[in-house]
């Protein structure tokens, strides 16, 4: 019999307390398997403490260029950095100088590989690495990613690459979302690399809001084999004004990955949950 072997991935493990509770609470109450740590995010001590008390938690490495404080000294890095010396304002920036040709990506290269040294240095196991707002996809970002990722023997990465399902249509005011998908799409589909990487994904287009009907939905249209990661974002609290702007339901989020019925589909499903560790160690 085939069956879905699915990784349940937390982004943003290191933004902020409730984020950390959040994506702890899923882990050890939930269907959580994986997380990848910002380097740069506000509570990364936090995050690094509770996950060496908590190993069963997978953990990767969350590459950001946006709105956080650089590590690397602004100066150095002016391309990726705005007036302020933080990195740029949000995705929509960085793509633009993307195409622009006006990114350096020695400055990408040099701001990346101190979030990946920060976070090895911690001694936590690194078994994969992404993106913040899946900007490690952009081709050029993307080659810098990979080579960092073989020189400090990181074995998978995400390939962020989701099947347009009809439930997509469901909401006509989700159309943007849908074609924000498909443009996602091309740049996954044009990503080779020899890292390993779930067969599938899913959760772009729900991100930052699969509550409980929504992860229904998601899990429903899983893969019948093969390997899928599904991307979320759990926290105890919706209320985080520093980013409010994401317009993210964390605690829907949560209860949902908590949640009884959840456990039961997948179970009725015939799906099995695995993490990044076992993805390098399976293939």
């Amino acid at each position: 019999m085939k069956t879905c072997k699915l990784i349940v991935h937390a982004d943003d493990f290191g933004l902020t307390h409730s984020v950390n509770k959040g994506i702890i609470d899923a882990h050890q109450n939930g269907i959580l398997t994986s997380t990848s740590i910002m380097a740069n995010g506000p509570a990364f001590d936090e995050a690094i403490e509770l996950a060496l008390a908590v190993p069963t938690l997978d953990i990767g490495v969350h590459l950001t260029l946006v709105e956080e404080s650089p590590l690397v000294s602004p100066s150095q890095i002016t391309s990726i950095v705005n007036s302020s010396g933080k990195l740029l304002n949000n995705a929509k920036e960085v793509y633009l100088r993307y195409l622009k040709k006006r990114l350096d990506m020695e400055h990408v290269r040099a701001e990346f590989e101190a979030q990946i040294v920060k976070i090895k240095s911690t001694g936590l196991p690194i078994s994969h690495i992404d993106g913040h707002q899946h900007l490690h996809i952009l081709p050029n970002i993307f080659l810098v990613v990979v080579e960092l990722a073989k020189k400090h023997n990181i074995q998978a990465i995400r390939i962020p690459k989701e099947n347009i399902r009809r439930y997509m249509f469901r909401n006509i005011t989700n159309i943007k979302r849908v074609m924000e998908l498909a443009v996602l799409n091309i740049y996954a589909s044009i990503s080779s690399t020899e890292l390993n990487h779930p067969d599938a994904f899913v959760g772009f287009y729900y991100g930052g809001n699969i509550n409980y009907r929504n992860l229904e939905s998601v899990i429903t249209h899983l893969p019948k084999d093969g390997t899928c990661g599904l991307m979320c974002h759990p926290g105890a609290s919706s209320d985080d004004a520093k980013y409010s702007h994401w317009q993210y339901s964390w605690a829907d989020e949560l209860n949902a990955l908590k949640s009884i019925g959840i456990r039961e589909q997948l179970d009725r499903q015939g799906v099995s949950l695995i993490s990044y560790r076992d993805l390098n160690v399976n293939l």
